[in-house]
C-alpha cells in the first residue's frame, strides 16, 4: 500500500488527478468558504475537520510550506483579506477586525494536508478514500 504520508512524488499523483479530487469532494462535502470562484477553509477549520490542534496544522505548514503553496494554500493580506471577511464572516465574531493576516486552503489543500497529517483518523479515512 502506498504511504501517503511519506511520499510527495505518490501525495503529487493523487493530488493532479482531476478524477480523484472530483470524487473526494463529492464524498466528504467539507463546508468552506467560497471565494473568487473556490471554496477554501482556514486552519482552523482544518483542524476541527481532521480533529487536531490549530498547532499541528501550523506545523505542518511550517515544515511544507512549498508543497501547501503549489497547492492552493495562500495568505490573505490587505484588500483580499478584506474582501474575504467580507464575504466569509459576516456573521462571525471569531475573526476580528485585527486580523491583518489569514491563511486559506482550497479543497487540493485540504487533502494535502490529509495525506501528511499522521495522527488523525479523519485524515486516514481521507487517505484511505483517495487510495481507492
Amino acid at each position: 500500500m502506498t504511504d501517503l504520508t511519506t511520499s510527495q512524488i505518490e501525495r503529487q499523483n493523487i493530488l493532479n488527478n482531476s478524477l480523484a479530487l472530483q470524487k473526494a469532494e463529492e464524498i466528504l462535502k467539507v463546508p468552506g468558504f467560497y471565494f473568487e470562484d473556490t471554496f477554501y477553509f482556514t486552519n482552523s477549520q482544518l483542524a476541527t475537520f481532521f480533529e487536531v490542534d490549530i498547532r499541528t496544522i501550523e506545523r505542518l505548514v511550517e515544515a511544507h510550506k512549498t508543497e501547501l503553496t503549489e497547492n492552493g494554500y495562500h495568505t490573505l493580506r490587505g484588500e483580499k483579506l478584506a474582501k474575504f471577511k467580507e464575504n466569509a464572516f459576516a456573521t462571525d465574531t471569531n475573526v476580528g477586525s485585527k486580523v491583518t493576516q489569514l491563511s486559506i486552503s482550497s479543497f487540493r489543500t485540504l487533502l494535502n494536508f490529509a495525506m501528511l497529517l499522521t495522527n488523525s483518523d479523519i485524515a486516514k479515512q481521507v487517505r484511505n478514500t483517495l487510495l481507492d
